[in-house]
């Protein structure tokens, strides 16, 4: 009798796969290459099979195993393309896009997927409208750097960029 077949099949557990071949070379050595085998059949034909078993494991394993390492590598630069591609929208790849990707079915987002930019504040002067001379703290009103102050902190970055970030307030001459 045949046994069950299932609908859930393994693509990493087929017979073409590393893991599969290992079994299949476990259960031959197992059944003929172990010292008792080796007493009860030992002829030059017997002999000559396990060698040839021996190299042929080698060869499949090495083999299998740089298609799986190859497999993997194309796989992975095909998702990194389509995340670099999707990147320049502000799009992220989510897990349906990469099994898309893979599958060769994937297309760019459209605008309409990408979120849009944040437009600048209409509030905030520009340089055309009038120079900015000194920045007010956004909790503090009596707490005032000057123009000169807050660039030179932004530029040294770290803690002296961080220290003036709450000085959010432009105060121009007018």
């Amino acid at each position: 009798m045949d046994a069950p077949q299932s609908n859930n099949l393994n693509p990493m557990r087929t017979p073409f796969s590393l893991d599969a071949w290992k079994d299949v070379y476990a259960s031959f050595q197992g059944a003929f290459d172990t010292p008792v085998a080796r007493r009860k059949q030992d002829d030059e034909f017997a002999s000559d099979a396990r060698r040839r078993m021996r190299e042929f494991n080698e060869v499949i394993t090495f083999g299998l195993q740089n298609y799986r390492d190859e497999l993997t590598e194309i796989m992975c630069s095909r998702i990194k393309a389509a995340d670099d591609a999707a990147a320049d929208g502000d799009y992220m790849l989510d897990s349906d896009d990469c099994i898309s990707v893979l599958r060769g079915t994937w297309g760019a987002p459209s605008l309409n997927d990408c979120p849009a930019k944040p437009e600048a504040a209409s509030a905030m002067p520009t340089a055309e409208a009038a120079p900015i001379r000194a920045w007010m703290h956004e909790e503090d009103p009596e707490r005032v750097i000057s123009d000169i102050q807050k660039q030179q902190a932004l530029r040294d970055g770290g803690a002296s960029a961080s220290s003036v970030r709450a000085y959010t307030i432009a105060l121009i001459t007018g």
